[in-house]
């Protein structure tokens, strides 16, 4: 039958993956991972095939030694032993550490692409049947500190943790959608050190990690989507505790806390009849002041954002080798590879908001430090260690539109440090849309370059993107604004950029 003619090809598949050819061939090794869940064509022995090739590298530093040969047989006598390969590869020995690593990232590419179609809820249903999910959640119980505060030094060594991002995204892409292993990994009890850890920044992401492990978590579970949400509210109430406890401090240094009465007395004095401490911001607030719209409506708030330059083709990076692959039979001239008319800008995020006042105070104090930082190494520290260089303006109903207007200017004269383009503002929000959507769509990281942000926050940066390109529209009667609502969507054809090349002519700006 066809699962007796395709397990062979399949193991052959697999005993390749760690190979030094196949190592050194990063987009190689992707597009195996992406394919693998198809060759099972969703057949339970082609799925335990698949799953239990990898079961030898699933081995951590704080988990349980992985299942012998002989277990595993009692468990499932379809399931073919690991092959000599295999057993190398779990082995200690500077080449089986590579080769285990090299099986370990493959996994984890396999299941984050995973979608929510019958093959891939299979195979997460055949992880959590083999007890993939139990041994991961274990793991990761093991590595966090279970019930301790963000402050406690045991989380330092916990961060620490070699294995602690794989773990993470194993269980975010095992558990998406797939309520048995969301029960399992829930049931563990670890839900709360994962809040915890979400909450902190690392150069390793784990904190964007964990926030994706969460998201991955509650995809369909209501119940564990409000828990969730239930651990966020409380961290923000704590929060709220500790900032009024420290303003009440200060409070009484001035002598204005004493049981309300000189608070109320000066406030009266001030011409203020009532003065309510507790009204707390409801939406966005200023990283700095902690203030939002509204106590300073009129003032203009920004994203701080990572602007990179790259290719309109490919979405990667001008100088990687897969942009340059996909843009390799592009138009000669102005459309080709290393043409202007090619390249766009991609945007990523931690969603860190802040008032441009605020921001440009900090820089100033910056700048006088007995150390001076740059506006961007400051603005990083400020956005969570996350890299950022630049600030999307966010436009408000109370904000004048010439102040946004001032600060849209900014940071698209920013954005032109980073290299010239061709073609409309607004085509360039439209590609830098389109490649944000398919980078979600695919599954691949955001914080690969900005080492912060996970797709929950880029998400969020999606209506300002839009309010952007409609900024960039301008006014009804303006020929960009014609051009955008007669058909002008999506990418523009390879014969349509050649033809505006030849004729000189371009999408004004």
């Amino acid at each position: 039958g066809r699962e007796s003619g395709a397990r062979p090809k399949l193991e052959r598949l697999l005993g390749k993956l760690g190979s030094p050819a196949v190592r050194s061939r990063p987009l190689m090794m992707q597009t195996l991972a992406h394919i693998l869940p198809f060759l099972t064509h969703g057949d339970p022995a082609l799925l335990n095939t698949l799953v239990d090739h990898f079961m030898p590298f699933l081995v951590f530093a704080t988990d349980a030694p992985a299942p012998s040969t002989a277990d595993r047989k009692q468990d499932d006598d379809d399931v073919p032993a690991p092959t000599a390969a295999d057993g190398e590869g779990a082995a200690g020995g500077e080449g089986g550490a590579e080769e285990r690593m090299a099986y370990l990232d493959c996994l984890v590419s396999v299941v984050q692409r995973m979608g929510q179609d019958a093959t891939a809820l299979k195979l997460r249903a055949a992880f959590k049947d083999r007890g993939v999910v139990g041994r991961l959640t274990g793991a990761l119980a093991s590595t966090l500190p279970l019930g301790k505060d963000k402050d406690d030094p045991a989380w330092s060594e916990a961060v620490a943790v070699d294995s602690l991002p794989r773990l993470l995204q194993l269980l975010s892409g095992m558990s998406r959608g797939f309520a048995p292993a969301q029960r399992e990994v829930a049931s563990a009890g670890v839900l709360g050190a994962v809040h915890v850890l979400e909450e902190m920044a690392s150069e390793r992401q784990t904190g964007s990690l964990a926030e994706d492990l969460l998201s991955a978590l509650t995809v369909g579970n209501e119940e564990l989507r409000e828990e969730v949400e239930g651990l966020r509210q409380a961290t923000v109430e704590k929060k709220r505790e500790r900032a009024a406890a420290q303003r009440e401090k200060m409070l009484a240094e001035m002598g204005l806390s004493q049981g309300g009465g000189a608070l109320a007395m000066h406030a009266k004095a001030l011409g203020m009849d009532e003065l309510d401490l507790e009204d707390e911001e409801d939406g966005q607030v200023c990283v700095i002041c902690h203030e939002g719209y509204k106590y300073k409506p009129e003032e203009v708030m920004g994203v701080y954002v990572l602007n990179k330059r790259c290719s309109v083709i490919a979405g990667v990076g001008a100088g990687s080798a897969a942009g340059g692959a996909a843009a390799a039979g592009a138009s000669p001239g102005r459309a080709g590879p290393g043409g202007r008319w090619e390249r766009c800008f991609v945007t990523v995020t931690n969603m860190t908001v802040v008032h441009y006042s605020c921001h440009a105070q900090a820089g100033r104090a910056e700048r006088g430090m007995k150390v001076p930082r740059q506006e961007w190494e400051g603005a990083s520290l400020r956005n969570q260690s996350t890299r950022c260089n630049n600030l999307l303006p966010m436009r408000s109903a109370l904000a004048p539109s010439h102040v946004f207007s001032e600060y849209a200017e900014r940071y698209w004269a920013t954005l032109s440090h980073l290299g010239r383009h061709e073609g409309s503002r607004f085509r360039i929000v439209v590609h830098d849309v389109r490649l944000l959507l398919r980078r979600l769509a695919s599954g691949l990281s955001f914080a690969s370059d900005s080492g912060g942000g996970s797709a929950l926050s880029n998400v969020k940066l999606l209506p300002y993107l839009i309010q952007m390109g409609y900024y960039c529209l301008g006014d009804p009667s303006t020929t960009v604004w014609r051009q955008a609502s007669g058909g002008h969507s999506g990418t523009p054809s390879r014969s349509s950029r050649s033809a505006s090349a030849a004729g000189g002519g371009g999408a004004p700006d």
